[in-house]
């Protein structure tokens, strides 16, 4: 992986290198008959997908939040109905940070983001999908009357 200079990386460098992670581990699902298309992927995947998020995204990221004495953030395809007190990797869509859910697939394996849409009081209100190749996450970290948000994070 890339390091900067000032040893920082960048949040989508992570979500690249995480679908990237999933897609190498496609052939060996498979020879394993564990599904990992929606809607068919059940426990097994789903315990594939989030240890690799644990291990490539939020144990870098979750390490950053808790020097700034930020939220936890939550984990890999966790739904949730309202974001305050957390901290989650998001994109702006629309001048709104929506929280990343997971990645599903469209046409070629993990090619599209499940967004979570919010309201300003940080309430869930419905879900958005978007193409992966469109996606420029951030992580965010929800207070009552504030939003932070970063682009990266220290290794």
């Amino acid at each position: 992986m890339e390091k900067s200079i000032d040893n920082t990386v960048d949040i989508n460098k992570l979500l690249v290198i995480f679908q990237s992670a999933l897609r190498s581990l496609l052939s060996y699902a498979e020879e394993l008959n564990i599904p990992w298309r929606e809607p068919e992927n059940y426990h097994d995947w789903d315990v594939v997908a989030e240890g690799v998020y644990a291990g490539f995204v939020s144990s870098i990221i979750s390490n950053n939040l808790e020097e700034r004495g930020k939220f936890p953030l939550i984990r890999y395809d966790q739904r949730v109905s309202n974001y305050v007190g957390l901290s989650f990797v998001g994109m702006e869509i629309s001048k709104k940070v929506c929280p990343f859910v997971c990645l599903e697939t469209t046409l070629v394996p993990f090619d599209t983001c499940l967004m979570a849409e919010i309201d300003s009081e940080a309430e869930f209100v419905r879900y958005v999908r978007i193409p992966f190749s469109e996606s420029c996450f951030v992580v965010a970290a929800v207070d009552k009357d504030m939003l932070d948000i970063l682009t990266k994070v220290n290794m």
